[in-house]
């Protein structure tokens, strides 16, 4: 049974919602956000990716930029180390870390992630 709203309509809503976004992240409650009294249905590294994801390629197509294969490179790697960083030392037990930095490391990897996948298409 769905436990994260409380009125008939939304539990099938977010009970499918679940069903999906497990494919695409391991929601444990204690790394998601809490909005209104209720544990969101996927974590908060996930939620700044594709939250970043989606409005990094919405500007990318509606500007129509144009880069080079090694910017792209250099971008994704760098926007993608501080993910690399604070989930690999949090992995590994050197240190605890919070939602909020979860978060903002999921957007710098999204909008790295961003530019990989804007490339990939407009070539």
């Amino acid at each position: 049974m769905c436990l994260y709203f409380d009125c008939n309509y939304f539990i099938s809503i977010a009970c499918v919602g679940m069903s999906l976004l497990k494919y695409i992240c391991h929601q444990k409650d204690k790394r998601c956000f809490i909005f209104f009294g209720k544990v969101m249905p996927i974590c908060s590294r996930c939620f700044g990716i594709y939250f970043s994801l989606f409005f990094s390629l919405l500007v990318l197509f509606s500007l129509d930029f144009s880069f080079s294969k090694k910017f792209v490179l250099f971008i994704f790697l760098l926007f993608n180390i501080p993910l690399i960083i604070d989930g690999g030392t949090q992995y590994f037990g050197l240190r605890k870390s919070n939602n909020l930095l979860r978060f903002f490391t999921g957007v710098l990897a999204g909008i790295g992630s961003a530019f990989v996948i804007y490339y990939l298409i407009i070539i």
